[in-house]
């Protein structure tokens, strides 16, 4: 009877560390249970981080680019608002000046000016009625005799 005795203390005390150890076990599975959720939320951190730097990268290059498009814009307005403060250069008209001849000189020009608009008149007149080829050849003519 002993033995039989014996055999269910061996037993309990079996199952005593058996349990004993499952809990061991129990523990350690439950600390690396934690330990290993404190590594995955450390990763999504990390790639949350990753993906948020690569999206914040991309937000600060397209404001990068707008910044320097801003800067284009109002660098222009402001050369076109320059280019409308300058003052324009007003260029004066040139005055011509007729030389002054002595009273002589002038009234031969007067002369030699209202002839020519005499002469013109005529010609005007000849070229209506067709007879301006007669009129140069006597004028070439008179030209030829006055001068020779």
């Amino acid at each position: 009877m002993e033995e039989v005795c014996k055999e269910p203390k061996m037993d309990l005390q079996m199952f005593k560390e058996a349990c004993k150890e499952i809990r061991e076990a129990k523990e350690m599975l439950k600390s690396l249970e934690k330990e290993i959720m404190a590594m995955a939320i450390e990763q999504r951190n990390s790639n949350e981080e990753e993906e948020g730097s690569l999206k914040r990268d991309q937000e600060q290059e397209t404001l990068l680019k707008n910044i320097k498009e801003i800067k284009i814009k109002t660098l222009m307005i402001n050369l076109i608002n320059r280019r409308r403060m300058v003052p324009r250069i007003i260029q004066k008209k040139k005055e011509i000046y007729k030389k002054k001849f002595l009273k002589g000189e002038q009234e031969k020009r007067r002369e030699k000016t209202g002839e020519e608009l005499e002469g013109e008149v005529e010609v005007q007149k000849n070229l209506v009625k067709g007879k301006l080829v007669k009129i140069m050849i006597n004028n070439k003519i008179r030209n030829f005799r006055d001068k020779g």
